[in-house]
């Protein structure tokens, strides 16, 4: 990549990437819902000064979570929209490519006629 340019080798692997970022972002986010599941579980069936503590630390987790998640929202980082827009930039591209390209093809034919 150079400067603002994107060559569309490097717009799929950055498809892909994002595409792998956006999953493991997915499964990590499901991961710790899972854990604040069952810990919350864990918290109701401890009863006294212990299951309290439980229940506070699980509060605490689900706050910051739910406070990172929105931070990557607000500062542009939603995997989903960014995998989309890139999407469309490449599927874009390869139809400038492909009208160039049969412009490229009908001067070669003209040329060897």
């Amino acid at each position: 990549m150079s400067g603002n340019n994107l060559n569309l080798q490097e717009s799929s692997a950055f498809g892909e990437n994002s595409q792998a970022t956006m999953d493991n972002s997915d499964e990590m986010s499901n991961a710790v819902r899972i854990l604040i599941s069952e810990i919350e579980t864990l918290s109701r069936a401890i009863d006294g000064p212990v299951g309290d503590k439980l229940k506070n630390g699980i509060e605490g987790l689900t706050n910051c979570f739910n406070d990172l998640l929105g931070w990557c929202i607000r500062n542009g980082m939603n995997m989903s929209d960014a995998h989309q827009l890139l999407g469309q930039t490449e599927h874009d591209s390869m139809e400038i490519l492909d009208k160039e390209t049969s412009k490229t093809d009908a001067l070669t034919r003209s040329v060897n006629a």
